[in-house]
């Protein structure tokens, strides 16, 4: 049984995502299918503007888990959070419900740095719901985080956003 509410996602995707509309039934149907499949790890990858924080923003806004609530957090915001309280990166981490990380390699502090690999791989060895938002190919992310991230990453599934911005 899944956690989310596909038809609220259906609605909120439609009217979020105007101008993909090339892109929209393939894409739709990926989530969808990620989100049918019960599957922990996801990964929305693009240039800016391709519409991912807005897509992994309607999944946070249709999970339907009556035991946990979904959390969506900016990852430069998290670095910064940790910065003042070491603690709320177990916190972030631990989270049993759905987690979006929004923009992942923003985040520009030491403590987003070496706390977010901390938070990938904790929620990575615990089966955690978790999605990703980032401008950062593999290759990227290999260079940022190290190879233990990015192979864990390989194992989430990936939709790559090829199309341009939808801001123009």
């Amino acid at each position: 049984m899944t956690h989310f509410d596909i038809e609220i996602f259906r609605r909120v995707f439609q009217a979020l995502l105007k101008g993909a509309e090339q892109q929209k039934p393939e894409v739709l149907e990926r989530v969808e299918r990620w989100m049918c499949q019960e599957r922990t790890g996801l990964l929305l990858v693009g240039s800016v503007g391709t519409g991912k924080s807005t897509i992994a923003a309607a999944m946070c806004r249709c999970w339907s888990d009556l035991t946990t609530v979904a959390r969506y957090a900016q990852c430069d915001l998290i670095a910064d959070r940790i910065k003042q309280d070491e603690s709320y990166k177990y916190e972030v981490a631990l989270h049993k419900g759905l987690l979006v990380l929004d923009d992942l390699g923003t985040e520009a502090t030491v403590y987003g740095q070496e706390s977010l690999p901390f938070i990938l791989y904790r929620r990575y060895e615990r089966s955690l719901p978790t999605i990703i938002t980032t401008n950062l190919a593999r290759e990227g992310i290999l260079q940022r985080y190290g190879e233990r991230i990015a192979d864990r990453l390989r194992t989430y599934d990936q939709i790559t956003l090829n199309y341009p911005s939808l801001r123009r």
